[in-house]
């Protein structure tokens, strides 16, 4: 079935399966365009930045590298900027999140030293790593990182639980776990990951979007872009700690809880390959970024032997038809929530805009990283 699968991908990409190369220039193109919007220090375009990094490895007609190293350059030498003052120990006041602002975009740099070996990169994001992910200041008494802002209605002093942190605050230091040979830095991540899960994780399997700490209470709903960051970061976790021998056991663990999540949402998948804004009520609207983010997390938990790929290619082929429904002509991609706090009732997710504009912030990097897992799996490539 290994072999059938991806001959099979092909097949498909002949008689018209949408071919995600096309999808993945229109939408590289339009987000150049419009780089003035989306080129932000800030976790939107830390998975802007990262998706156009993929998609220039994996396509290289689609490069647009020397603009993001133009980019990170002029970063990195303006005296106002997160990049300047990091690479010259100017302190940064402690953001309300760890990895909203200064945390997650140096995997931009990361990038860039994997591909150019620029050792200023490199310096830029481990000084990131030790300082304002593993230095957090804000913990619960497990050790969970924290946060003081929660949503309308609850009280509670650094006990607040974001589901959109896992992905933001472990993400950089797990790829640098790697990179570097550092098992302590897998371990924070596997250890930060399990507790996560802990509070986030309702009877059904999925996410809700919070959790208080000081009243032992999740928040109301089952957010998809939650469950789309807390997937993306189970990949993350689970490829930092199978990456060591003594960290088997962390290992089991992680690929447990990637699959139990996965499980989960896919009986609510919608007709047409997409999920909801809130994932247990499809009376939301169906939501782009939470489909793409679920579509990547699935075809790179099958490239890397940790999903079946029998049972779980279809629920990739038809998430990968109802994403590419998103994208128009001109490369704009339609029905992405923007930014969005935790919110104390359903009604207010229902009504979150979702201009293309203001979409960065709400993940519209993980539309290229999904178009690039995917072709992968259509022509078999990957790590098994």
């Amino acid at each position: 079935m290994l072999v059938v699968l991806p001959l099979l991908g092909l097949v498909l990409c002949a008689l018209g399966q949408p071919d995600p190369k096309d999808y993945a220039s229109r939408v590289a193109s339009q987000i150049v365009n419009n780089k003035e919007t989306f080129f932000r220090w800030e976790y939107g375009g830390a998975l802007i930045f990262d998706g156009l990094w993929e998609t220039a490895q994996h396509f290289p007609s689609i490069d647009y590298t020397p603009l993001l190293d133009s980019t990170l350059d002029a970063w990195a030498a303006d005296p106002t900027s997160f990049g300047y003052k990091i690479l010259n120990d100017i302190a940064i006041p402690w953001s309300t999140a760890i990895g909203d602002t200064v945390g997650l975009f140096p995997i931009a740099y990361l990038n860039r030293f994997i591909t150019e070996s620029n050792a200023t990169a490199l310096a830029l994001a481990v000084r990131v790593a030790a300082k304002y992910i593993l230095g957090w200041p804000t913990r619960l008494k497990s050790g969970l990182v924290s946060r003081n802002e929660g949503w309308p209605g609850q009280q509670g002093h650094d006990s607040f639980i974001w589901g959109d942190d896992q992905y933001m605050g472990l993400t950089l230091v797990a790829r640098l776990a790697v990179l570097l040979e550092r098992q302590d830095y897998a371990e924070f991540v596997a250890s930060q990951a399990v507790l996560f899960s802990d509070v986030l994780r309702t009877r059904s399997g999925v996410y809700a979007h919070g959790y208080n700490d000081a009243t032992h209470q999740q928040s109301c709903c089952q957010w998809g872009r939650a469950n789309g960051w807390a997937l993306l970061s189970h990949i993350e976790a689970w490829k930092s700690v199978r990456h060591f021998a003594a960290l088997s056991e962390e290992a089991d663990t992680m690929r447990a809880i990637l699959i139990d999540h996965v499980e989960s949402i896919v009986p609510l998948q919608g007709p047409d390959g997409r999920w909801h804004q809130l994932l247990n009520d499809s009376t939301t609207f169906l939501e782009t970024s939470c489909t793409a983010m679920f579509l990547a997390s699935i075809t790179e938990g099958i490239q890397a032997g940790v999903l079946d790929e029998a049972t779980y290619r279809p629920v990739a082929d038809r998430a990968w038809v109802g994403l590419t429904s998103t994208i128009t002509t001109n490369g704009t991609v339609t029905g992405i929530c923007e930014g969005t706090g935790i919110q104390p009732t359903p009604d207010a997710y229902r009504t979150r805009p979702t201009d293309y504009l203001h979409s960065g912030p709400g993940g519209l990097g993980a539309v290229l990283r999904a178009a690039v897992a995917y072709d992968k799996l259509l022509h078999g490539l990957g790590p098994r």
